[in-house]
């Protein structure tokens, strides 16, 4: 299931489409996001129900900092 998750993920964010790539992200985040599995790990805010639901919490843009690194 992994590979497979990874391959789609992989794919939505290399097609050329009306979309710019953060806005695909947030897609992505936003049907993977709460997707529960037998197992559950962690409590309440850091709760983690499936591996689809981890990659969402990974990949969510409200999740980090991006910061602009200067050159020279």
């Amino acid at each position: 299931m992994a590979d497979a998750l990874g391959r789609m993920i992989s794919l939505n964010l290399r097609i050329n489409g009306a979309l710019a790539p953060r806005e695909r992200i947030r897609q992505v985040v936003a049907q993977l996001i709460g997707i529960g599995g037998a197992r559950s790990v962690g409590f309440g805010e850091n709760k983690v129900r499936s591996l689809p639901d981890a990659i969402a919490k990974v990949f969510n843009p409200n999740n980090f900092e991006i910061r602009r690194q200067r050159c020279c």
